[in-house]
């Protein structure tokens, strides 16, 4: 795996609202992806573990989650999966949309059950003082936490991330469902927003066909029409993502 850049990751934070003291990052970041990096780093940083679970327990329909789920599963090592199942598991506990559990379902506890932080796996004393007042989602995953308040005060308000990127509107309006998923999967994961067919949009969004059929049904009914009008053949409709959404 590349190595992730911390400071990147903290930037594309601070480009979503969260009060890091760093310089917020000049392109609004891809949501879904930042949670994966999130994940790969939070073992050396305890405080991104913090906001990135009050972010999402703040704004989780901000999330395309069968995107997210995806994602996970072609590109998430399997080492981080445990740490983004107990990041999401412990928004949800503390508020989060309840929904975001599909995105963690590739994820599973591995390995021998640890601190998540390496500050806590320094010394026995205080893994062991980690391992005995660990969160019941902690011990889920395998990654001991302490139990912590969040931290609202360093989360910016909906008005102030809506005016960075004001596609964050129609996410949240959508409470990040499927029809979310195939608007960002055709922006972001495809060539000029394009797809062959319903099969494969519904092998990029983890879901499947009938379900994706019927969120393209419903994105029409919204004035966003993705079929194109000329079929390769009787049997496959390609998708384009053709007008702003």
């Amino acid at each position: 795996m590349t190595r992730i850049n911390e400071h990147k990751v903290i930037a594309r934070w601070a480009k979503v609202g969260v009060l890091f003291n760093v310089k917020p990052a000049k392109a609004s970041p891809d949501p879904e992806r930042l949670l994966l990096d999130t994940a790969r780093l939070c073992r050396t940083n305890a405080r991104l573990f913090t906001l990135a679970v009050t972010w999402l327990a703040t704004y989780g329909t901000y999330i395309a989650r069968h995107r997210l789920k995806h994602l996970v599963i072609e590109e998430l090592e399997l080492e981080y999966r445990p740490v983004l199942g107990l990041i999401i598991d412990t928004a949800i506990a503390h508020g989060a949309y309840r929904e975001l559990h599909i995105t963690i379902e590739p994820c599973k506890p591995t390995g021998k059950a640890a601190p998540l932080f390496d500050v806590d796996r320094e010394t026995p004393t205080y893994a062991a003082l980690v391992k005995k007042t660990a969160t019941p989602q902690s011990r889920k995953w395998r990654r001991w936490v302490q139990p912590f308040e969040l931290q609202q005060d360093a989360i910016r308000p909906a008005t102030w991330i809506l005016k960075q990127d004001p596609r964050y509107r129609d996410r949240a309006l959508r409470k990040g469902d499927l029809r979310c998923s195939i608007i960002e999967v055709l922006k972001r994961d495809t060539a000029d927003g394009f797809v062959s067919s319903e099969s494969e949009l519904a092998r990029l969004c983890s879901a499947n066909r009938i379900a994706v059929r019927r969120a393209i049904d419903d994105l029409a009914i919204e004035g966003i029409d993705l079929r194109d009008t000329e079929p390769i053949d009787n049997r496959s409709t390609p998708l384009r993502l053709v007008t702003a959404a």
